[in-house]
């Protein structure tokens, strides 16, 4: 059977998940895109899920680059923009200034250091698809796939603007193990991924570390100051 969600009138990413996935269940994120308010809004589902593992399907956080040194400076500007998107998603960049982020960013990082597994692909073009597959313990099990889905809100959802998406979920048992072997199959390959969890955790302390309560109150402080 197949379901499809447009994050619009038939449903969105985020409301599938929350309604489908039960406690302990095994999530699998490939996205080219990982934004600490996506992480929040599914922080119930994530916290709760035995296994999560994510794969950036564009290089994100590689310190080594190989690729063809014509190609290096586009590639480095690329997958900087990708990194700056944790925070400063576009369509996500009004909460940067949200006194919450902080609290996200520490909650967030949490998260990833316990029970979060985070890898990127080494060179672009590895894998074009972006999917969120779902296993159960009860084995009902579910694959999103979509151009439209990424970890952001904007990915899962919430949008203010005008968008109409073509996801579709998958519950097939044969299709979903296909992919839970094409999964493996990259996860595993060394010389395809690159474990960035530590890079990562890095990128997050230092959200909440720029937005830590002492500097938000000296903010304030300066800000009453001069309206007084």
């Amino acid at each position: 059977m197949s379901i499809v969600l447009d994050n619009n009138r038939k449903g969105s990413v985020d409301e599938f998940i929350k309604e489908n996935t039960r406690k302990s269940a095994t999530i699998n994120v490939v996205s080219p895109l990982f934004t600490i308010y996506a992480y929040d809004k599914l922080s119930k589902v994530l916290e709760t899920s035995s296994r999560v593992r994510f794969l950036f399907n564009e290089p994100t956080f590689i310190r080594k680059i190989e690729t063809n040194q014509k190609e290096v400076k586009e590639f480095q500007l690329k997958m900087r923009e990708r990194e700056k998107n944790i925070s400063e998603f576009p369509y996500e960049i009004h909460l940067k200034n949200n006194l919450d982020q902080n609290q996200v960013a520490n909650k967030c990082y949490q998260f990833i250091k316990n029970k979060a597994e985070v890898k990127s692909v080494i060179n672009p073009g590895v894998i074009s698809s972006s999917n969120i597959s779902i296993h159960n313990a009860d084995d009902s099990n579910y694959l999103i796939s979509g151009s439209g889905i990424n970890f952001t809100l904007d990915g899962l959802g919430y949008s203010n603007r005008v968008r109409w998406d073509f996801n579709t979920v998958l519950t097939e048992k044969n299709i979903v193990q296909e992919f839970v072997n094409f999964f493996e199959s990259i996860w595993n390959n060394s010389s395809l991924v690159v474990d960035i969890k530590e890079t990562l955790l890095d990128h997050i302390q230092n959200l909440y570390k720029e937005n830590s309560p002492q500097l938000v109150y000296f903010l304030h402080f300066i800000i009453y100051s001069m309206k007084s």
